[in-house]
């Protein structure tokens, strides 16, 4: 099995949530094109590093 590091798999795991996020958004809430759009980008690509800027925040205190 391949080993991940905790960034990859952060970065996997919004990107499964965007994905399924913006599917519900498209098909089950009936919401225009662009809104869906909007959720992937958000969920997708900026959630992620601003989770990762909180937790380098976190481990960085940690470690003091």
């Amino acid at each position: 099995m391949v080993e991940l590091d905790e960034e990859t798999k952060l970065y996997l795991g919004f990107a499964l949530l965007a994905l399924v996020l913006g599917i519900a958004v498209d098909v089950y809430a009936g919401q225009a094109d662009w809104v869906a759009f909007a959720v992937i980008l958000i969920v997708g690509m900026v959630a992620p590093r601003v989770a990762m800027k909180l937790l380098d925040v976190d481990s960085a205190l940690e470690q003091d």
